[in-house]
């Protein structure tokens, strides 16, 4: 017999449920295994104990006012959650579909962003120069016109004429 085994039936020993068979097993193995043997010792002194102490009785009121407990705990903790419910029935699936509408409209608007008045502009090609130049005017960034001495555009050019 395997300690594990042998460890599983020693209550049913000290309390005299096991078939001849199985008791004469685990009694030989009580002899063989010191460790098995010490554990059952331990075991049979501590059920010893047990059997001769008198058993308490609880009061006839236990159950009651356990009863009450559970009830008033329940009470309590459903209280904390009450404002969390819908006020009917009808009224949670009536917010479920509003909230999936708007999951769906703020999806729309994250994948389709409108396109902006710059790429409306860059649509066709000829319209692209035009745009630039207009772009590069208003931000006093066109530094290619004719300016005064010594601007960008002015240093540009010269160094371009030299090649």
């Amino acid at each position: 017999m395997r300690c594990k085994d042998a460890k599983k039936r020693f209550i049913a020993l000290i309390e005299n449920k096991l078939s001849s068979n199985e008791k004469n097993r685990l009694e030989e193995h009580l002899k063989v295994c010191n460790e098995c043997s010490q554990l059952f010792e331990k075991v049979n002194s501590t059920w010893a104990g047990f059997n001769g102490s008198e058993q308490i009785k609880p009061s006839p009121y236990l159950w009651t006012r356990l009863e009450q407990r559970i009830i008033e705990y329940d009470e309590k903790r459903n209280s904390i959650f009450d404002w969390l419910r819908l006020p009917g029935r009808w009224l949670q699936p009536v917010a479920a579909a509003t909230l999936i509408v708007i999951g769906i409209v703020i999806g729309y608007y994250l994948g389709n962003f409108p396109t902006s008045e710059t790429e409306a502009l860059y649509a066709n090609a000829e319209e692209r120069e035009v745009v630039l130049q207009d772009f590069f005017e208003s931000n006093y960034l066109n530094t290619f016109s004719d300016g005064f001495e010594g601007s960008i555009g002015e240093a540009y050019l010269s160094m371009e004429s030299d090649f």
